[in-house]
């Protein structure tokens, strides 16, 4: 028999036309002020759905990802998410080479 006690907070639980609402304001509000990209990071939708624990948060924002519906970096820093349907540069990843190293 389970164990009776209070249910945990799921990814499901967070309303997803309510983050893509608040992150697509903040990228067209920053668009329109010229400020960078119009990004949004990740710790900013955290602060908005402060209600629920940043893990269930982050895992939403995993998800959105994964299905297509937000851009962004799913790996936990920044984020530099945006909503794809807006006219956004696309993340510009830059690695430096490495020079070459012989024993």
């Amino acid at each position: 028999m389970p164990a009776e006690g209070p249910r945990k907070v799921k990814a499901s639980d967070i309303d997803t036309d309510e983050m893509l609402g608040f992150i697509r304001v903040l990228n067209e509000e920053r668009q329109q002020g010229g400020l960078s990209a119009g990004w949004v990071y990740v710790w900013e939708v955290g602060e908005r759905f402060k209600m629920f624990p940043f893990a269930v948060v982050h895992a939403k924002i995993r998800r959105l990802i994964h299905r297509e519906v937000l851009n962004g970096c799913p790996c936990g820093c920044r984020g530099d998410l945006v909503v794809p349907d807006l006219d956004f540069p696309k993340r510009v990843v830059w690695m430096p080479s490495l020079p070459s190293w012989k024993p």
